[in-house]
């Protein structure tokens, strides 16, 4: 409940009382159990977030499978999880990419950081092993990622306005977004 209205509102212009009103509770069990808003917020991040960010450190931990197929698993990962949390790409936007956002030093030192940092050293470990192109900073490839999977999701509606095409339901954005972001650092494009 309260996720959905973060997502929705935003932290700040979410009220302890309507959230529990939505909940069927009152504000007096949040504050019980959560403390304040922040407290509550904190708890939807590792509730909701964390079991996310987990899922996406096995993938990119996984020493087992070769850089770039882990880059592409972790890819097909993030769009579906993005796919099946509408809620996500909202809170992301409102609360984490808005710098008026209150969830974003929180997300970021938690979650965004160590996801980031994983796939940053993924590539380089692939760059030594000249299967991304060395002069590509990773850093940056990371961050075009986050867009190539983030942005079709946060621009639905012009998306289905003006293109007729919804990214939640498109079930080959995974496979764009490897390949737009593939073909271009790949040392060698497949034939």
């Amino acid at each position: 409940m309260a996720r959905d209205l973060f997502a929705d509102r935003g932290v700040s212009a979410t009220s302890l009382r309507r959230i529990a009103g939505e909940a069927g509770s009152n504000p007096a069990m949040i504050h019980y159990y959560f403390g304040d808003k922040r407290g509550l917020a904190e708890a939807v991040l590792d509730t909701q977030i964390a079991p996310i960010v987990q899922s996406f450190a096995r993938i990119l931990d996984d020493e087992s499978v070769q850089e770039v197929a882990r880059l592409e698993a972790f890819v097909q990962s993030y769009v579906e999880t993005l796919s099946a949390n509408p809620w996500l790409p909202a809170l992301l936007m409102r609360e984490v990419i808005s710098e008026s956002g209150t969830l974003g030093p929180m997300f970021l030192s938690r979650f965004a950081r160590h996801v980031s940092a994983r796939l940053t050293r993924l590539l380089r470990n692939a760059q030594e092993k000249e299967a991304v192109r060395s002069n590509l900073d990773p850093r940056l490839a990371v961050l075009s990622l986050f867009g190539l999977a983030l942005f079709p999701f946060l621009a639905r509606p012009v998306a289905r306005g003006a293109m007729g095409l919804d990214p939640i339901t498109r079930p080959d954005l995974a496979q764009h977004v490897q390949a737009m972001l593939l073909r271009g650092i790949r040392s060698e494009v497949p034939a």
